[in-house]
Protein backbone atom coordinates (compact mmCIF):
# COMPACT_ATOMS: atom_id res chain seq x y z
CA UNK A 1 0.00 0.00 0.00
CA UNK A 2 1.26 3.15 -0.81
CA UNK A 3 1.79 5.54 1.97
CA UNK A 4 1.31 9.23 3.07
CA UNK A 5 3.84 11.59 4.30
CA UNK A 6 2.59 14.54 6.31
CA UNK A 7 4.37 17.35 7.73
CA UNK A 8 3.49 19.45 11.28
CA UNK A 9 4.81 22.95 11.83
CA UNK A 10 4.85 23.98 15.15
CA UNK A 11 6.16 27.33 16.31
CA UNK A 12 9.41 27.36 17.90
CA UNK A 13 13.43 26.96 17.16
CA UNK A 14 16.50 25.56 19.18
CA UNK A 15 19.56 26.10 18.90
CA UNK A 16 22.49 23.01 19.35
CA UNK A 17 23.02 21.69 22.50
CA UNK A 18 25.89 19.71 23.56
CA UNK A 19 25.96 17.10 26.26
CA UNK A 20 29.02 15.73 27.87
CA UNK A 21 27.42 12.38 28.06
CA UNK A 22 25.76 10.94 24.90
CA UNK A 23 23.17 8.01 25.69
CA UNK A 24 22.72 5.46 22.56
CA UNK A 25 21.66 2.77 21.30
CA UNK A 26 24.75 0.83 22.23
CA UNK A 27 24.65 2.16 25.50
CA UNK A 28 21.68 0.42 26.66
CA UNK A 29 20.80 -3.19 26.18
CA UNK A 30 18.43 -5.89 27.84
CA UNK A 31 20.34 -8.69 30.46
CA UNK A 32 19.35 -12.03 31.88
CA UNK A 33 19.20 -12.09 35.53
CA UNK A 34 16.89 -13.16 39.00
CA UNK A 35 14.88 -9.71 38.78
CA UNK A 36 12.63 -11.30 41.77
CA UNK A 37 15.76 -10.94 44.00
CA UNK A 38 17.83 -8.37 41.95
CA UNK A 39 15.59 -5.91 40.87
CA UNK A 40 14.94 -5.11 37.01
CA UNK A 41 17.96 -2.79 36.50
CA UNK A 42 21.86 -3.09 36.50
CA UNK A 43 25.25 -1.05 34.88
CA UNK A 44 27.72 -3.84 33.71
CA UNK A 45 30.86 -2.55 34.60
CA UNK A 46 34.17 -3.90 33.48
CA UNK A 47 37.93 -4.07 35.47
CA UNK A 48 40.95 -3.98 33.02
CA UNK A 49 44.00 -4.30 35.95
CA UNK A 50 44.27 -5.73 39.65
CA UNK A 51 43.37 -3.32 42.28
CA UNK A 52 42.49 -3.58 45.58
CA UNK A 53 39.26 -0.45 45.10
CA UNK A 54 38.16 0.72 42.19
CA UNK A 55 35.77 3.17 41.26
CA UNK A 56 32.67 2.95 38.99
CA UNK A 57 30.87 6.70 37.78
CA UNK A 58 27.68 5.48 36.69
CA UNK A 59 26.53 8.44 34.86
CA UNK A 60 22.86 6.75 34.93
CA UNK A 61 20.27 9.97 34.33
CA UNK A 62 17.91 7.92 36.52
CA UNK A 63 13.77 8.87 36.44
CA UNK A 64 13.47 7.67 40.63
CA UNK A 65 13.65 10.15 42.83
CA UNK A 66 15.87 9.73 45.94
CA UNK A 67 18.89 7.28 44.36
CA UNK A 68 20.68 7.80 47.29
CA UNK A 69 18.40 6.24 49.73
CA UNK A 70 18.29 2.85 47.92
CA UNK A 71 20.60 -0.05 47.69
CA UNK A 72 23.41 -0.65 45.16
CA UNK A 73 24.35 -4.65 45.00
CA UNK A 74 27.40 -5.79 42.88
CA UNK A 75 28.65 -8.94 41.49
CA UNK A 76 31.38 -10.86 40.06
CA UNK A 77 29.99 -12.11 36.13
CA UNK A 78 32.21 -14.44 36.01
CA UNK A 79 31.36 -16.19 39.79
CA UNK A 80 28.04 -15.02 40.60
CA UNK A 81 29.05 -13.97 43.54
CA UNK A 82 27.96 -10.62 45.83
CA UNK A 83 30.94 -8.37 46.14
CA UNK A 84 30.63 -7.42 50.05
CA UNK A 85 33.35 -4.56 49.94
CA UNK A 86 31.32 -1.67 48.29
CA UNK A 87 31.14 1.84 49.24
CA UNK A 88 29.47 4.79 47.60
CA UNK A 89 29.62 8.63 47.09
CA UNK A 90 28.02 10.67 45.07
CA UNK A 91 24.38 9.39 44.33
CA UNK A 92 21.96 11.45 42.91
CA UNK A 93 19.88 11.27 40.06
CA UNK A 94 22.46 12.59 37.76
CA UNK A 95 25.18 9.76 38.47
CA UNK A 96 26.63 7.47 41.24
CA UNK A 97 30.05 6.90 42.10
CA UNK A 98 30.33 3.09 43.50
CA UNK A 99 33.65 1.86 44.80
CA UNK A 100 34.24 -2.05 45.36
CA UNK A 101 36.94 -4.37 45.43
CA UNK A 102 37.03 -6.76 41.99
CA UNK A 103 37.76 -10.35 42.71
CA UNK A 104 38.01 -11.96 38.62
CA UNK A 105 40.49 -9.32 36.94
CA UNK A 106 40.22 -8.63 34.12
CA UNK A 107 36.50 -8.96 34.35
CA UNK A 108 33.06 -8.08 34.35
CA UNK A 109 30.70 -7.38 37.30
CA UNK A 110 26.93 -5.56 37.44
CA UNK A 111 25.73 -3.21 39.98
CA UNK A 112 21.94 -3.81 40.36
CA UNK A 113 20.45 -0.57 41.76
CA UNK A 114 16.72 -0.77 42.02
CA UNK A 115 16.36 -4.16 44.15
CA UNK A 116 12.67 -4.03 44.93
CA UNK A 117 10.72 -5.88 47.49
CA UNK A 118 7.09 -6.84 46.38
CA UNK A 119 4.41 -7.07 49.15
CA UNK A 120 0.77 -6.93 49.08
CA UNK A 121 -1.72 -8.65 46.83
CA UNK A 122 -0.97 -9.79 43.38
CA UNK A 123 -3.28 -6.92 41.66
CA UNK A 124 -2.53 -4.12 44.28
CA UNK A 125 1.24 -4.61 45.47
CA UNK A 126 3.57 -2.30 47.17
CA UNK A 127 6.50 -2.18 46.15
CA UNK A 128 9.82 -1.27 48.31
CA UNK A 129 13.09 -0.53 47.86
CA UNK A 130 15.73 -0.91 50.88
CA UNK A 131 18.14 1.24 52.05
CA UNK A 132 22.07 0.88 51.19
CA UNK A 133 23.42 -2.04 53.41
CA UNK A 134 27.33 -1.03 54.40
CA UNK A 135 28.66 -4.44 54.32
CA UNK A 136 32.60 -3.07 53.40
CA UNK A 137 34.94 -4.04 55.49
CA UNK A 138 36.50 -1.29 57.74
CA UNK A 139 40.33 -2.72 57.60
CA UNK A 140 39.07 -2.49 53.58
CA UNK A 141 37.94 1.06 53.47
CA UNK A 142 40.59 2.43 55.89
CA UNK A 143 43.07 1.16 53.40
CA UNK A 144 41.99 2.65 50.73
CA UNK A 145 41.20 5.92 52.14
CA UNK A 146 37.09 5.33 51.26
CA UNK A 147 36.27 7.18 54.78
CA UNK A 148 35.44 10.19 53.69
CA UNK A 149 32.22 12.15 51.55
CA UNK A 150 34.27 12.23 48.12
CA UNK A 151 35.62 9.90 46.04
CA UNK A 152 39.73 9.25 46.29
CA UNK A 153 41.75 8.84 42.93
CA UNK A 154 41.16 5.04 42.31
CA UNK A 155 41.28 3.26 38.94
CA UNK A 156 38.30 3.12 37.15
CA UNK A 157 35.99 0.63 36.25
CA UNK A 158 34.51 0.99 32.70
CA UNK A 159 31.13 1.30 31.91
CA UNK A 160 29.98 -1.05 29.39
CA UNK A 161 26.27 -1.11 29.39
CA UNK A 162 22.89 -0.27 31.07
CA UNK A 163 20.71 -2.52 30.95
CA UNK A 164 16.93 -3.53 31.66
CA UNK A 165 15.41 -7.07 32.30
CA UNK A 166 13.16 -6.67 29.17
CA UNK A 167 11.95 -3.91 26.82
CA UNK A 168 8.93 -3.39 29.16
CA UNK A 169 10.95 -2.19 31.79
CA UNK A 170 13.78 -0.02 29.71
CA UNK A 171 14.09 3.16 30.24
CA UNK A 172 15.63 3.96 27.37
CA UNK A 173 15.37 6.09 25.49
CA UNK A 174 12.14 8.26 26.88
CA UNK A 175 12.91 7.10 30.33
CA UNK A 176 16.73 8.54 29.96
CA UNK A 177 16.41 12.19 31.80
CA UNK A 178 18.00 15.71 31.14
CA UNK A 179 21.20 17.00 33.45
CA UNK A 180 20.76 19.55 34.92
CA UNK A 181 23.28 21.20 32.71
CA UNK A 182 21.50 20.49 30.18
CA UNK A 183 17.87 21.99 30.97
CA UNK A 184 19.43 25.03 32.15
CA UNK A 185 21.41 25.41 28.72
CA UNK A 186 17.18 24.99 26.91
CA UNK A 187 15.83 27.54 29.36
CA UNK A 188 18.73 29.81 28.32
CA UNK A 189 18.65 29.24 24.56
CA UNK A 190 14.41 30.16 25.04
CA UNK A 191 14.13 33.11 27.14
CA UNK A 192 10.97 34.28 26.72
CA UNK A 193 9.00 31.08 26.13
CA UNK A 194 6.88 30.14 28.80
CA UNK A 195 6.49 26.98 27.54
CA UNK A 196 8.80 25.02 25.17
CA UNK A 197 7.83 21.94 22.45
CA UNK A 198 8.84 18.80 21.53
CA UNK A 199 7.59 16.68 18.56
CA UNK A 200 7.49 12.77 19.06
CA UNK A 201 6.76 9.77 16.80
CA UNK A 202 4.18 7.29 18.53
CA UNK A 203 7.35 4.78 18.59
CA UNK A 204 7.89 6.59 21.40
CA UNK A 205 5.32 7.14 24.29
CA UNK A 206 5.90 10.00 26.43
CA UNK A 207 6.42 8.61 29.73
CA UNK A 208 7.52 10.46 32.36
CA UNK A 209 6.02 14.16 33.54
CA UNK A 210 8.58 15.30 36.39
CA UNK A 211 11.38 15.99 33.26
CA UNK A 212 12.55 15.82 29.79
CA UNK A 213 14.06 12.64 28.48
CA UNK A 214 17.37 13.33 26.79
CA UNK A 215 15.89 12.17 23.23
CA UNK A 216 14.72 15.53 23.07
CA UNK A 217 17.64 17.32 23.50
CA UNK A 218 19.64 14.93 21.05
CA UNK A 219 16.34 15.10 18.66
CA UNK A 220 16.41 18.98 18.66
CA UNK A 221 13.03 19.13 17.06
CA UNK A 222 10.52 21.50 18.26
CA UNK A 223 8.87 23.30 15.05
CA UNK A 224 8.86 20.17 12.83
CA UNK A 225 7.51 16.68 12.52
CA UNK A 226 6.66 14.68 9.83
CA UNK A 227 5.61 10.77 9.98
CA UNK A 228 4.87 8.35 7.50
CA UNK A 229 1.27 6.62 7.37
CA UNK A 230 -1.07 4.58 4.95
CA UNK A 231 -3.96 5.29 3.21
CA UNK A 232 -6.83 4.39 5.65
CA UNK A 233 -5.11 4.75 8.53
CA UNK A 234 -6.09 6.54 11.63
CA UNK A 235 -2.69 7.92 12.32
CA UNK A 236 -1.48 9.20 15.44
CA UNK A 237 1.33 11.82 17.15
CA UNK A 238 2.41 13.24 19.95
CA UNK A 239 3.44 16.94 21.00
CA UNK A 240 5.28 17.29 24.40
CA UNK A 241 4.58 20.67 26.46
CA UNK A 242 7.38 21.27 28.90
CA UNK A 243 5.71 24.19 31.26
CA UNK A 244 9.31 25.93 31.78
CA UNK A 245 8.13 28.78 33.74
CA UNK A 246 5.12 28.74 34.77
CA UNK A 247 1.75 27.20 35.14
CA UNK A 248 -0.19 26.52 31.82
CA UNK A 249 -4.07 26.97 31.39
CA UNK A 250 -6.73 26.39 29.67
CA UNK A 251 -4.30 24.78 26.93
CA UNK A 252 -5.72 23.92 23.41
CA UNK A 253 -4.46 22.82 19.72
CA UNK A 254 -5.46 24.41 16.36
CA UNK A 255 -4.35 22.68 13.51
CA UNK A 256 -4.54 24.24 10.09
CA UNK A 257 -5.49 22.02 6.60
CA UNK A 258 -2.53 20.22 5.28
CA UNK A 259 -2.15 20.35 1.47
CA UNK A 260 -0.08 18.33 -1.35
CA UNK A 261 1.37 20.95 -3.04
CA UNK A 262 1.55 18.78 -6.42
CA UNK A 263 -2.15 17.45 -6.39
CA UNK A 264 -3.57 20.21 -3.98
CA UNK A 265 -5.39 17.34 -2.69
CA UNK A 266 -6.03 17.97 1.41
CA UNK A 267 -6.36 16.42 4.66
CA UNK A 268 -8.79 19.56 6.58
CA UNK A 269 -8.13 20.57 9.66
CA UNK A 270 -11.56 18.85 11.01
CA UNK A 271 -9.81 15.56 10.89
CA UNK A 272 -7.36 16.22 13.70
CA UNK A 273 -8.02 15.63 17.31
CA UNK A 274 -5.73 15.98 20.26
CA UNK A 275 -7.41 13.72 22.58
CA UNK A 276 -5.97 15.65 25.61
CA UNK A 277 -8.06 18.38 24.89
CA UNK A 278 -11.28 17.16 22.93
CA UNK A 279 -13.21 14.58 22.16
CA UNK A 280 -16.47 13.27 21.04
CA UNK A 281 -18.37 10.86 23.54
CA UNK A 282 -20.55 7.66 22.71
CA UNK A 283 -23.28 9.92 21.47
CA UNK A 284 -21.51 11.96 18.91
CA UNK A 285 -21.14 14.94 20.89
CA UNK A 286 -17.88 16.94 20.71
CA UNK A 287 -16.91 18.04 24.09
CA UNK A 288 -13.77 19.95 25.68
CA UNK A 289 -11.43 18.79 28.13
CA UNK A 290 -9.25 21.33 30.48
CA UNK A 291 -5.65 20.18 30.41
CA UNK A 292 -3.90 22.55 32.75
CA UNK A 293 -0.07 21.70 32.91
CA UNK A 294 1.55 22.86 36.12
CA UNK A 295 5.04 24.60 36.16
CA UNK A 296 8.08 22.32 35.64
CA UNK A 297 5.79 19.54 34.37
CA UNK A 298 5.78 17.65 30.73
CA UNK A 299 2.27 16.86 29.28
CA UNK A 300 1.93 14.77 26.25
CA UNK A 301 -0.51 15.77 23.71
CA UNK A 302 -1.83 12.95 21.38
CA UNK A 303 -2.93 14.01 18.07
CA UNK A 304 -4.55 11.51 15.50
CA UNK A 305 -6.55 11.58 12.26
CA UNK A 306 -8.27 9.47 9.92
CA UNK A 307 -6.73 9.72 6.23
CA UNK A 308 -9.03 8.75 3.84
CA UNK A 309 -8.87 5.65 1.36
CA UNK A 310 -9.39 7.75 -1.60
CA UNK A 311 -6.32 10.69 -0.66
CA UNK A 312 -3.81 10.65 -3.11
CA UNK A 313 0.05 9.93 -2.05
CA UNK A 314 1.75 12.81 -1.63
CA UNK A 315 3.63 15.14 1.40
CA UNK A 316 1.00 16.94 2.87
CA UNK A 317 1.85 20.17 5.00
CA UNK A 318 0.34 22.05 7.49
CA UNK A 319 0.69 23.89 10.88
Amino acid sequence: MKQLLFTLLCLFAIGSLQAQTVPSDELYGLGTWDADSLGNHRVVVSVEKPADAVLATLEWRRRDLNPEDKNLIVVDAATGKRITNVCRFTVNREKGEVAFQPQTVPGEYYIYYLKNVMSGSRYYPTVNYPPFENTASADWVKKNRLSGKNAPSLPAARVVQFQAINELNSFYPMEVITTAKETAQLLKEHPAEKYILFTEDRAFPIRITTDIPYKWIADNRHDRFSGQADKGEYYVFQLGVWAARSDIKALHVDFSTLTDAKTGAQIPASAFTCFNTEGTDVTGTVFKKDCLVKKGKVQALWIGTQLPDHLPSGVYRGR
